[in-house]
């Protein structure tokens, strides 16, 4: 099930009075903006938000291939969290910056996420709200092709990392890893302050991203960064291909660092190119 959370101006009903079972929103769904229908399973009264600034429905969210399209289903209206914990904590920070916000329940937690259009960040908490399983964020790219009905992501992102002082580390994006004691958190007051230190980065403060290459397209590794000139700290990583973030094999270290060596070797220097983007905040 998915909770919705969203300003009450961006609601469209149907109808112009009464019980309304139909109503629809424009929301960043993977970083394009798309139309949201939403079907109410017992009707909505838009007269019980008339004191409220916030709509939180929850159903069943729908995405439809051919078409394209994104819809909600069985939807009825709920509360937003009460409990002290980080799903609480999560969602008032993530409204700070005027985006709605989705909770996507699944069997052991919940994903929550704001809806941006440039960058992803969701955070995995567990079922009764008290651990942060794993905090992330990146940046989506621009399309390629107008027709295209899903933006790709850089392959950089940052991971909440509780073993150093910043609480972050950059990584190759992939869809799992990053799993263990190092990647989550408590919840508790001073491991509160530690994830804001980590969502600052996003949020606040930006972060850089290199991309280093051999001629034309020929990417081996990259590196994410944070802080100022003076202090600044980064992580590079060698680019894995997808056999080798799959299904890796004991040989693969050796051949990742001896095809790093030989690119960052002087033979390379004159082919090697490094690609900086400067990623703002998104306040």
């Amino acid at each position: 099930m998915l909770t919705l959370i969203l300003n009450k101006s961006a609601l469209v009903t149907s109808g112009t009075a009464g019980i309304q079972k139909h109503a629809f929103t424009t929301v960043f769904h993977q970083g394009i903006a798309r139309p949201l229908n939403i079907f109410f399973k017992d009707g909505f009264d838009p007269g019980l938000y008339k004191k409220e600034d916030k709509v939180v429905i929850k159903g069943r969210f729908q995405e439809d291939i051919n078409p394209f399209r994104i819809q909600f289903f069985d939807v009825n209206r709920t509360g937003m969290p009460t409990e002290a914990g980080w799903k609480r904590f999560l969602v008032d920070y993530f409204l700070e910056y005027d985006a709605p916000v989705t909770i996507s329940e699944y069997s052991k937690g919940a994903i929550i996420s704001p809806l941006l259009e440039h960058y992803y960040v969701w955070c995995d908490i567990s079922k009764d709200g008290k651990f942060l399983n794993k905090a992330e964020f990146g940046r989506y790219l621009s399309l390629e092709k107008p027709e295209h009905v899903r933006k790709d992501t850089s392959w950089t992102k940052g991971v909440f990392n509780k073993t150093n002082s910043y609480f972050i580390e950059f990584r190759q994006s992939s869809w799992l890893g990053e799993e263990g004691n190092s990647y989550s958190l408590a919840y508790s007051d001073q491991n509160r302050e530690k994830l804001v230190k980590f969502l600052e980065v996003p949020f606040q403060k930006g972060w850089i991203e290199k991309d280093y290459r051999l001629g034309k397209d020929s990417f081996y590794k990259a590196s994410g960064c944070i802080g100022t000139e003076r202090d600044a700290q980064s992580w590079t990583f060698t680019l894995l291909n997808a056999g080798e973030q799959d299904i890796p094999f004991a040989t693969d270290r050796i051949n990742q660092f001896l095809r790093t060596k030989w690119a960052d070797s002087f033979f390379n220097s004159y082919r090697r190119h490094i690609d900086e983007t400067v990623v703002p905040p998104i306040k």
